[in-house]
């Protein structure tokens, strides 16, 4: 109870941020990094590449644009360097507003390609590579049309530089 009461958390810089350091407050694991990622958005022309008809637009109360196409075969190509990478998606996950995003999205990193994403039965960021060899990557998303649905709007990237994984939970 002592450690809970004593200082505010400790900050440290991770990645060019402060953050929070209750790690090494509570535990003491100095060496463990925090997995704060890098953001690139989708809007950022200086990165991200197009092709295709991509237009950029504000979903509902989003304070962050988007960018969005139901072009069959319009691209995004991202640069980045780290050891994993998510896509946040420009749309709530609602059946009511999904009509955008319904569409399918081929995955290639590195030109290796990766299992497909469907923006409309997804949570709203999906981790697409992980455990990544440290260093310089490319990403290539395809939009494809799903039969006669298309659509989808993509926010940004998330890159990390440390490993990362997932917590499951069994009800």
């Amino acid at each position: 109870m002592e450690l809970l009461q004593r200082s505010p958390p400790l900050i440290r810089e991770v990645n060019g941020h402060d953050a929070p350091r209750s790690s090494e407050r509570l535990t003491g694991w100095d060496h463990v990094p925090l997995a704060t990622p890098d953001w690139i958005a989708a809007t950022n022309t200086a990165i991200v590449a197009r092709a295709g008809d991509w237009c950029e637009s504000l979903f509902r109360y989003d304070q962050t644009a988007s960018l969005a196409t139901i072009e069959d075969g319009a691209s995004l190509t991202v640069p980045f360097a780290g050891r994993g990478l998510f896509v946040r998606f420009g749309q709530p996950n609602l059946p009511i507003y999904s009509g955008e995003s319904l569409g399918r999205l081929d995955v290639l990193v590195d030109e290796r390609p990766y299992p497909s994403i469907f923006p409309c039965i997804e949570a709203l960021e999906v981790v697409i590579a992980r455990d990544l060899v440290p260093g310089t990557h490319r990403l290539t998303l395809v939009h494809r049309t799903s039969g006669a649905l298309a659509g989808c709007r993509i926010e940004g990237f998330g890159v990390t530089n440390v490993p990362t994984g997932e917590i499951v939970l069994t009800i």
